[in-house]
């Protein structure tokens, strides 16, 4: 279901991925929102930050936080 479709109600919860082996979490993956220039925050929209700096790109991974490489 694309997110504009959810209700506004709908608990949306984040994806998250264990490596069992190393028992460390290693990527969290969150339904948010956004607009075509800026991502919004789900739980307030009167923050916002535009996608380049909402996004991190590390290669093959993207991920919200400035995880180490």
């Amino acid at each position: 279901m694309p997110f504009a479709d959810a209700p506004q109600d709908a608990d949306l919860q984040p994806v998250l991925i264990r490596d069992e082996k190393a028992d460390a979490w290693v990527l969290q993956v969150n339904a948010e929102d956004g607009a075509p220039c800026a991502w919004v925050y789900k739980r307030d929209p009167r923050l916002t930050l535009p996608w380049d700096r909402a996004v991190l790109d590390f290669g093959c991974w993207r991920c919200k936080s400035r995880c180490a490489r």
